[in-house]
């Protein structure tokens, strides 16, 4: 059976619906965008982490090496 809004289509119906879709996909871009700049931050503080660690182990090691 075909649904009856199909059978009543109409132009301005469309444009509506296109115009939707747009302004969807334009708020995907934007999310992947602030995404991929979330993800970018939280390498870089991952990485800072992993320095701070090292460094940490390191001092560790001296003052155990100093007892």
């Amino acid at each position: 059976m075909t649904h009856p809004k199909l059978l009543s289509f109409n132009p301005e119906t469309m444009e509506e619906l296109l115009a939707a879709m747009e302004k969807v996909k334009q708020e995907l871009e934007s999310m992947k965008a602030r995404l991929s700049s979330t993800q970018q931050s939280l390498a870089e503080k991952e990485a800072h982490l992993t320095t701070l660690r090292a460094e940490r182990r390191k001092h560790l090691e001296e003052v155990l090496e100093m007892k």
